[in-house]
């Protein structure tokens, strides 16, 4: 086996466990660590693999979704500690998550709305508003 070949074999067995870490939900620079390459390589392998992924149509829009909620989800417990502080900045990324992980839930979608029965609403503010009356008398 020439030089070549086996450096190459070697790239596509590190981009199946990148892939494999990936879906697993870790960072980039854990599996860094855990292969013993660069952050930049990882990096490299991640494009390579999600280039294949878009191409081969292997991956759909519930595994991409799931990823990047755990993402946020483990960037999220990483600041807690300082966001309880009251660290502002700590509180200006979790907003900024926050807001993320609500669009991966489609809440901020413009057609995303909260159904609820008005008459039942309606019954209930005028139930409040008696009260309220009862109280001034």
């Amino acid at each position: 086996m020439t030089k070549a070949k086996s450096e190459q074999m070697e790239r596509e067995q590190r981009r199946r466990a990148v892939a494999a870490a990936l879906l697993a939900g870790k960072r980039y620079r854990e599996i860094a660590e855990e292969l013993d390459v660069s952050l930049g390589t990882v990096s490299n392998d991640v494009s390579i693999i999600m280039g294949r992924w878009k191409r081969e149509g292997t991956r759909d829009i519930d595994d991409y979704v799931e990823l990047n909620m755990r993402r946020l989800e483990a960037a999220l417990a990483g600041i807690w500690e300082n966001v309880t502080l009251g660290r502002v900045g700590f509180i200006d990324r979790m907003l900024a998550i926050m807001k993320q992980m609500d669009k991966y839930h489609d809440l901020e979608s413009p057609t995303a709305s909260i159904v609820f029965d008005v008459s039942e609403w309606k019954a209930t503010r005028q139930q409040r508003m008696a009260n309220v009356e009862g109280l001034e008398e």
